[in-house]
């Protein structure tokens, strides 16, 4: 279902302003897809939705979490893809989607060999989402808090918190999906221009 007053993956300037990802894949190299030294991939917000199908509220939090941390982590060397291990408090799919892309990693609910994992014990206050970046060579680390309390307002989560679920089962209206999609591009909006105090935390 098209709508027209939507346009995702068309150069959109909002997307744009969330910056680009530079990140080495040593992989295209070996593969030679990539000649040795030009093995680096610019991504953007628009190349994950790209690959997630859709950019949501989840989706920009999950590309701005990444590209900043993965930047602490790599202050002053290219960052490297599948450099590191990330685990997550709970489970969001959008999240994990963007953040496999992002840095080649593979999740895995229950296996500790892959080098995506759920981590329960990250767990801050309800309504909260723990990611831990930690590089894999020298193991130092990064972890973000998000909180979507501090992200939505009252309006915005409900207008989710009711209406999506009906999209799931497919019993929402045109007039529904409509509004549900204007309060998603709006919490977007908000990530990338304007995001509240303490709405993200790097420890």
């Amino acid at each position: 279902m098209a709508f027209a007053t939507i346009q995702l993956f068309a150069n959109n300037p909002l997307y744009e302003k969330a910056g680009v990802l530079d990140i080495v894949d040593h992989k295209a190299m070996v593969a030679g897809s990539k000649a040795p030294g030009k093995d680096i991939f610019h991504i953007s917000l628009e190349d994950t939705g790209i690959m997630t199908g859709h950019i949501c509220g989840c989706t920009t939090a999950a590309f701005i979490v990444t590209e900043n941390a993965l930047k602490k982590l790599y202050p002053n060397e290219p960052i490297q893809r599948r450099g590191v291990n990330v685990s997550m408090s709970v489970y969001n799919m959008d999240i994990v989607d963007a953040i496999t892309y992002l840095t080649g990693t593979r999740f895995n609910r229950a296996e500790t060999h892959y080098d995506f994992i759920l981590n329960p014990s990250l767990q801050a206050k309800a309504g909260t989402i723990t990611i831990r970046f930690e590089r894999k060579d020298n193991k130092k680390s990064i972890t973000a808090v998000i909180d979507r309390m501090k992200i939505l307002n009252k309006e915005e989560a409900k207008v989710i918190q009711t209406i999506k679920p009906k999209v799931a089962q497919h019993k929402a209206t045109k007039a529904e999906i409509m509004k549900l999609a204007k309060i998603q591009q709006q919490v977007v909006k908000k990530i990338i221009t304007a995001l509240p105090a303490d709405a993200i935390v790097y420890k």
